[in-house]
């Protein structure tokens, strides 16, 4: 880890400048320097790079990484889990969609001193706080945070992702294939417009005994992400794609009256009572032993979308606009 960070601040003992450091005077400040706890030697540069390089796998396989960012047990709050060693705090930042933003932090405190470490990985960014004072500050900080820089991270994240993933995507050899992607202020992409082999998604959904096949269909990301060599580019005539990222297709439905076998959710419950049930019908159905809702969207080296590959339907979409 000392190689990832290459950071002269961090010290497992009182550093030799600790006359400059930030030294509250919040009592016992005769006794810091016997301490190492909270992150008292660190800074914020270096919680930060640690956390990129988290993020990056530099330090353990992609794999790793996802299995670690993981809760490993739950609070009888609905935004509160642990793992290991995480905190996690979860955060509603878009009531109109429901999306949560989970924050993996780790955080301590000695005397009056804190430190918070906080990774997140649904944008990729890593934030560290470091304060020497009163506990007021420290929690005003923290929901400056929760209530001001996630919101705002949201809305980045779905700016990017219009301005690099939406467009008009294709099918080459004359094949009547379409899908428009877009934003519209929620999360995920929007599928404004697809047409595979001539039938709509209306129709397709419809065939398959959806409820309500004219719902809004959406592409959340599944956390896949693959390198694609120069070789594999060039055999699929996909050279500009040097990165593949796997989304799931998800069905924007209200669960309000019957499903088609006449059952309903209302007298099930609150858990159940949430327009996100049809996530429960993820990689249903099967077509080939691929799910329906397997969509993976080939970027170049700036992160703009080439090509849409509607795996279930063996179809690749090249991008027009």
């Amino acid at each position: 880890m000392d190689g990832v960070l290459k950071s002269a601040m961090k010290t497992r003992t009182s550093p030799a400048d600790f006359h400059k450091h930030c030294v509250s005077g919040f009592g016992h400040s005769g006794s810091y320097y016997l301490y190492r706890a909270g992150g008292i030697y660190s800074s914020t540069a270096d919680l930060c790079k640690l956390g990129r390089a988290i993020l990056a796998n530099a330090q353990l396989s992609s794999s790793s990484t996802r299995r670690w960012l993981k809760p490993v047990a739950h609070t009888n709050s609905a935004y509160r889990s642990f793992g290991a060693p995480w905190e996690i705090f979860r955060v509603p930042v878009d009531p109109s969609s429901n999306y949560i933003v989970d924050m993996y932090m780790k955080l301590g405190d000695l005397f009056a001193f804190s430190t918070w470490f906080v990774v997140i990985p649904d944008f990729g960014v890593t934030i560290s706080v470091c304060v020497a004072g009163s506990e007021d500050l420290r929690w005003t900080l923290m929901k400056l945070l929760s209530t001001t820089v996630l919101p705002k991270l949201y809305e980045i994240a779905r700016n990017q992702a219009g301005v690099k993933l939406a467009g008009h995507y294709v099918a080459s050899g004359g094949l009547n294939s379409t899908v428009t992607l877009s934003t519209d202020g929620k999360a995920g992409l929007l599928i404004a417009d697809a047409v595979t082999n001539g039938t709509t998604f209306a129709e397709f959904f419809k065939a398959i005994g959806q409820k309500n096949p004219t719902a809004p269909a959406r592409l959340f990301p599944s956390g896949f992400r693959s390198t694609v060599s120069a070789s594999s580019s060039a055999s699929n005539s996909s050279a500009e794609v040097v990165e593949q990222i796997g989304f799931r297709l998800v069905l924007e439905e209200e669960e309000t009256g019957p499903n088609p076998d006449g059952s309903t959710w209302e007298n099930a419950g609150p858990a159940f009572d949430d327009p996100c049930m049809s996530w429960l019908s993820v990689s249903d159905p099967l077509y080939g032993n691929v799910a329906f809702d397997d969509v993976v969207i080939g970027v170049d080296k700036n992160g703009r979308g080439v090509e849409v590959d509607m795996r279930a339907f063996r179809t690749v979409l090249r991008r027009r606009a």
